[in-house]
């Protein structure tokens, strides 16, 4: 009777928080969505090139998943969220008058990545000041997701490619494909691959990344595991690019037939399984408790 009356205590104490929390959740959650709308309008030029590029270039087309699958994550977490009451931050503005101040510098020298990479620093000053430091330290995670939506990410290509070319030279070897390379040329025969920006996988890896991600914030609060389970999700990625360009040299191969312009046939047979692969490896990890000690 006594673990009872305990445990009736503690459930009517967490629901008199959560009542009395309600309304400041209600003023804070609107405030950011007036000022994130204000926000998105004054730097409507920044956000448009942004899109553009996502459009243009296969590489970020992953752009688009990025801000749907945040809102998702929030809204699978709102109940951790609303166990903290949101409190103003003034140090935001300061950190939001420094990153404008960036922005304006970017805008002068016509740096169109810093200008959204500073974009970015606005935003999270703004939900810092509206949310205080306890509740920004859980978000940060999800604000750095927006990194992957940002088109910076092509000074990974040359190590890519260098680690696609590795990865085929090794298969090839153990597949006894007689293969010899020039730079990012790769000979087999008389024929001539060369694995190009588009071989890199570079989509694939942000999409990797944020699969992994995805699963790490609903799982861990700890910024390492978050970072760690991430890149494992890169790394599923980089071996899919890696088994779907030995797979088309080793199909040519043993075949003779030339496939050519047909190597987009190998997209998902390959990727699928390998992400298949993520999730099975992701469901086995144990996720841990929400520390509120903050």
């Amino acid at each position: 009777m006594e673990n009872e009356a305990v445990i009736s205590n503690v459930l009517t104490g967490t629901k008199q928080l959560e009542r009395s929390g309600k309304p400041v959740w209600q003023f804070t959650l609107l405030s950011l969505f007036i000022s994130l709308g204000i926000l998105s309008y004054s730097y409507l030029n920044t956000v448009i090139e942004t899109v553009s590029v996502w459009n243009a270039s296969s590489h970020y087309r992953a752009g688009w998943l990025v801000l749907p699958t945040i809102t998702l994550l929030l809204f699978l977490s709102r109940k951790d969220f609303r166990l903290i009451t949101p409190t103003i931050n003034w140090y935001g503005i300061l950190f939001g008058l420094f990153f404008s101040v960036l922005w304006i510098a970017s805008d002068l020298i016509n740096i169109s990545v810093l200008r959204q990479l500073t974009l970015l620093g606005i935003i999270g000053s703004l939900v810092l000041t509206a949310v205080g430091r306890p509740l920004f330290r859980l978000l940060f995670p999800y604000l750095a997701l927006l990194l992957l939506a940002v088109p910076i990410w092509e000074i990974l290509l040359p190590g890519l490619k260098f680690i696609a070319v590795l990865f085929v030279s090794t298969f090839t070897k153990i597949a006894g494909i007689p293969l010899t390379t020039d730079d990012f040329a790769l000979f087999v025969g008389s024929n001539r691959y060369v694995i190009i920006d588009y071989c890199a996988g570079l989509s694939y890896v942000l999409v990797g990344l944020l699969i992994g991600a995805s699963y790490a914030l609903l799982s861990y609060r700890s910024y390492f595991r978050i970072a760690l389970i991430s890149l494992a999700g890169g790394c599923i990625a980089i071996l899919a690019n890696g088994i779907r360009i030995s797979s088309i040299i080793s199909f040519e191969y043993f075949t003779g037939i030339d496939l050519d312009n047909y190597h987009y046939l190998f997209d998902l047979p390959v990727v699928i399984p390998c992400f298949i692969a993520l999730f099975y490896f992701l469901s086995k990890l144990k996720a841990e408790s929400l520390d509120h000690s903050d």
